[in-house]
């Protein structure tokens, strides 16, 4: 069986199991669109000015730039370390139990493991894709049906609802588009999908899932470019703050982190005992 027709079998069993998940992601970031638009009509703020950008923002944005060696507070930027556990959880289970039916059957037959897991790390690509068009077909739609328009760039005004560094707004009401973002944010999640399923290979995947969460709370605690959450909070990029982080460092990171993962993967998988396991969470 060829690549195609096993990634063609991923694509039906992997996201037909994660249907109810998805939609489950979808609400949440319906809730987290709503609640900006809530606080703009609370605040007194034209709806009109409310953009694609502001909306997706009030989705990934995150948290400003946290420096722990002031007297600053720390607020854990709670929906999305909630979004984000929620991502890497929806595609934990799929790829690794898919061995303890008919994906080892499928893997017998083919006597090809690289073929395999190389489906694997592609539909986690469609994966993040899917992520990234749901909430920006929610941006695009709330956005068109709250200022009838569906401009780019986030406003001082949400910036400042959403309790992210309005300072470099100052002489630029509205900041650049958010599409570098959006497509190195992609990448990452990708990339930190397939890091998570290749740990999966040596610990149990909820294992590998609290690794990812804790990097993504050291991602809000700690500013370093290094750590991936950085290119997923829109709150942190330099598209908004001149301080900020560059989408393509983004990019760049993210393609080492998921190249690295992909080849360390599959030669894992291609030496693996896998008579006779089990690959529950």
């Amino acid at each position: 069986m060829k690549l195609t027709q096993i990634l063609l079998t991923d694509i039906e069993e992997g996201f037909g199991e994660m249907k109810r998940g998805l939609c489950v992601l979808a609400v949440l970031e319906l809730v987290l669109a709503l609640v900006l638009v809530a606080l703009t009509m609370a605040s007194g703020i034209a709806k009109s000015n409310l953009s694609v950008d502001d909306v997706l923002t009030s989705i990934f944005g995150g948290m400003m730039i946290y420096d722990f060696t002031t007297n600053m507070p720390f607020n854990l930027p709670i929906a999305w370390l909630l979004m984000m556990a929620l991502v890497l959880f929806l595609p934990l289970s799929y790829p690794l139990r898919d061995l303890s039916g008919f994906g080892l059957q499928v893997l017998v037959g083919t006597k090809n493991r690289l073929a395999w897991w190389l489906s694997k790390c592609i539909w986690l690509g469609l994966y993040s894709a899917l992520v990234w068009l749901l909430a920006l077909a929610i941006s695009f739609t709330v956005s068109l049906v709250t200022s009838g328009s569906v401009d780019s760039g986030v406003s001082q005004d949400a910036a400042s609802l959403l309790s992210l560094d309005t300072w470099d707004y100052v002489s630029v009401p509205r900041s650049a588009g958010l599409a570098p973002f959006v497509i190195s944010a992609c990448m990452m999640t990708w990339a930190l999908c397939v890091a998570q399923l290749t740990l999966s290979l040596w610990i149990r995947p909820v294992l590998s899932f609290t690794v990812g969460a804790l990097t993504m709370f050291a991602s809000a605690f700690f500013f370093i470019p290094f750590l991936p959450g950085q290119y997923l909070m829109a709150g942190r990029s330099n598209l908004l703050i001149k301080s900020g982080v560059d989408p393509l460092m983004g990019l760049a990171l993210a393609a080492l982190i998921g190249a690295v993962s992909c080849a360390v993967g599959a030669i894992r998988f291609s030496h693996m005992d896998l008579v006779g396991k089990e690959y529950s969470s």
